[in-house]
């Protein structure tokens, strides 16, 4: 939906016409609002997964988005850094496919490019200082690309309140 001010009120909300039939969610959108990127358990051929991530783009910020496609097999959830240079994606349940063992249940993963234009590189783990043995879920990351923030089930480390997800940050 579209305000006419800051003040005004809010609109009705409108589903996009990127929807599926299938579990569509978890957006995205890039700095410029251009790109949108989403989660969506749709059937693709090339992916033996159940949930995937796709974006889906449009020319001009009042222009529809276009035919959504295929960005990473595999994933529930993915976040696209400001500069859009980087992805953050949690793997499904069944995984990302081949990649190496991860530090917990569920880890965080980034795939970079140089520019905007080229392709993602691979899924790349971010380690055992984000990722823990719990399970680490939807990181997000700063406008200034600072800090990163992500929901876990780790446990708290003043050995509080544990067995629930919380949300955490890290320095980049």
């Amino acid at each position: 939906s579209r305000r006419l001010s800051t003040v005004a009120p809010w609109p009705e909300p409108e589903r996009l016409a990127l929807n599926s039939v299938s579990a569509d969610g978890g957006p995205s959108l890039s700095a410029d609002g251009l790109q949108l990127y989403f989660r969506s358990t749709r059937p693709h051929e090339s992916s033996p997964f159940t949930e995937n991530v796709y974006v889906a783009r449009r020319p001009t910020k009042s222009s529809p988005f276009g035919e959504p496609t295929l960005v990473q097999m595999g994933a529930d959830h993915g976040h696209l850094s400001a500069d859009g240079l980087h992805f953050f994606l949690t793997p499904a349940q069944e995984g990302l496919g081949d990649l190496p063992p991860g530090f917990g249940n569920n880890d965080l993963y980034v795939r970079s490019r140089t520019t905007t234009e080229a392709e993602f590189g691979p899924p790349m783990n971010l380690g055992p200082i984000v990722n823990s043995s719990h399970n680490d879920y939807r990181a997000s990351l700063s406008h200034d690309s600072s800090t990163l923030y992500f929901t876990s089930l780790r446990p708290v480390p003043s050995g509080g309140d544990s067995g629930r997800f919380g949300i955490w940050q890290a320095p980049v």
